[in-house]
């Protein structure tokens, strides 16, 4: 037996394991859209976190990862809970959502007051497809999601509006 601690592993492992057991209502077919968001923001958050940032308590790369993930299902049931209906209409916005707030608690949750100003500036720059060094993956559309002008997204929060026309998410 070879022992390999989990920080050599990395996150992705997790990620893999952690899709399988999603929810089959809403995660089947849905896998390559959660893996391709994760693998575009994962490293490159965690990597602006430790390189540019101060934490106020020491969490692991893993443990931000595993916090992002849960914040993501949850906040994924909660919006299939609430429109059980026309939820399979809205996924793929809603992941984009979830995913921008799950980064924000999840993974850089415990960042000092200095660095979460630095963080959102980044982190926005990245959903708007300011950051050569990773493009904005085709599958995100930015049409339905309101990404703060002014505010910290630290401020923000996510909330699913409908009208009987439309459905989007406002930050």
């Amino acid at each position: 037996m070879i022992y390999v601690e989990p920080v050599v592993l990395g996150w992705r492992p997790i990620l893999d394991s952690w899709i399988r057991g999603l929810n089959p209502i809403w995660a089947a077919n849905q896998e390559k859209v959660i893996n391709e968001l994760f693998h575009w923001l994962m490293d490159l958050c965690l990597e602006f976190i430790r390189k540019e940032c101060r934490t106020t308590i020491s969490a692991g790369e893993i443990h931000r990862a595993v916090s992002t993930m849960s914040i993501f299902q949850l906040l994924i049931e909660n919006a299939i809970e609430d429109n059980p209906k026309i939820f399979d209409q809205y996924l793929i916005v809603w992941f984009q959502a979830a995913m921008i707030v799950s980064i924000v608690w999840g993974a850089a949750g415990t960042l000092d007051l200095e660095s979460r100003h630095k963080f959102d500036t980044f982190y926005l720059s990245v959903w708007r497809g300011e950051c050569q060094k990773s493009p904005v993956p085709i599958i995100v559309t930015s049409d339905p999601i309101s990404l703060p002008s002014e505010d910290p997204i630290h401020d923000q929060y996510y909330r699913s509006e409908s009208t009987k026309k439309y459905y989007r998410i406002v930050m």
